[in-house]
């Protein structure tokens, strides 16, 4: 008996073009119409298999090319919050998670439902999680008692680090003190050869992270005096390091003073304040008072003292910083007392 080869396989018929990848469903049908027409057909097996393969191999092109869509993108997945931690270069200081800008991110987040944009954490040897970047996020989510969503990367320690650092720049400008420190612990760790290295690596100009770095660097006493490091400005960096590295014990004290405050003036107030120590405590030493001086005081606190040179010099010496509006007032007092 003959043996009757299907047309889609007999010689010179052309598969159509929309049959190209024929569903798994078909190639088993043909495979059974082979086998069904003779088992012993000369090369049928043969054919058979030829069937098979040429079947199997469209399907695996025809997933490559949908797979191949995907290339790049990282899954999003929802953790618990606290089974992620903050990384050794984490750059957001505790005063960012309860600020008005912090708030706003946290109703934001609240009336979603979930951070609508993801953080990007990395896998430890712990088994757990550690934040690339999105702090701020992910604090928001940990407070309000929800999963974050989150892309999971497998980055090593340097393009983690540039990546955090390129993202909280663009996001939220970040403080010249934050920038600092992380900038310092990065060179500290080895993470880059040299400033130039590191800057070349983020894309920031060197100059920039050799401010930020110093302005990290500031004595601890100077940093206090603010209500928070982040209040630091890039341009008062060099002149609070001069008004130290001049006068110490001047600008320690003054900077001790607010540091004891519990509600202290304007970040601006205080920097030149400072600076002002570094020089005004030159010109007290210059400016020797003869006799007794007279305090001005309000209650156990001594606020200010008057005293006379020996040129003949009146001198008013404050014990506490005063703010602009102060000192006007004060302008205002003299030109109508004198």
């Amino acid at each position: 008996m003959a043996t009757k080869i299907p047309k889609f396989l007999q010689k010179g018929k052309d598969v159509k073009p929309d049959s190209a990848i024929e569903p798994m469903e078909t190639v088993a049908s043909s495979v059974s119409d082979l086998e069904a027409t003779s088992k012993t057909a000369p090369g049928l097996n043969m054919e058979i298999a030829s069937v098979r393969k040429s079947a199997m191999l469209e399907e695996n092109e025809d997933l490559k090319h949908q797979l191949k869509a995907w290339d790049g993108v990282t899954p999003m997945r929802k953790i618990n919050p606290n089974l992620i931690d903050r990384g050794p270069y984490a750059n957001r200081h505790e005063s960012n998670f309860d600020g008005v800008d912090f708030l706003e991110l946290k109703d934001e987040i609240k009336n979603a439902g979930e951070n609508t944009q993801p953080i990007k954490v990395r896998t430890t040897s712990t088994g757990r999680y550690e934040i690339v970047y999105g702090h701020r996020r992910h604090e928001a989510c940990r407070q309000l008692g929800i999963q974050v969503n989150v892309l999971i990367d497998d980055l090593g320690d340097k393009e983690s680090f540039v990546q955090m650092e390129r993202e909280n720049r663009n996001r939220k400008d970040l403080s010249a003190w934050e920038q600092g420190a992380m900038y310092s612990r990065a060179l500290k760790n080895g993470l880059f050869e040299s400033q130039n290295k590191l800057a070349e690596a983020i894309g920031l100009d060197k100059g920039n992270v050799s401010k930020a770095i110093s302005i990290s660097s500031l004595p601890e006493v100077v940093v206090k005096a603010f209500h928070s490091p982040i209040d630091i400005q890039f341009r008062w960096g060099k002149e609070l390091a001069e008004a130290f590295s001049v006068n110490q014990n001047a600008v320690s004290k003054c900077a001790a003073k607010f540091a004891s405050m519990k509600e202290k003036p304007k970040a601006k107030v205080i920097f030149e304040s400072i600076v002002a120590a570094s020089t005004g405590a030159n010109t007290e030493e210059q400016q020797t008072t003869t006799g007794s001086e007279i305090e001005a005081t309000k209650g156990e606190q001594k606020l200010a003292s008057i005293g006379e040179t020996k040129t003949g010099r009146v001198v008013v010496k404050f014990d506490i910083p005063l703010t602009t509006d102060q000192r006007i007032e004060l302008k205002k007092f003299i030109e109508s007392l004198i």
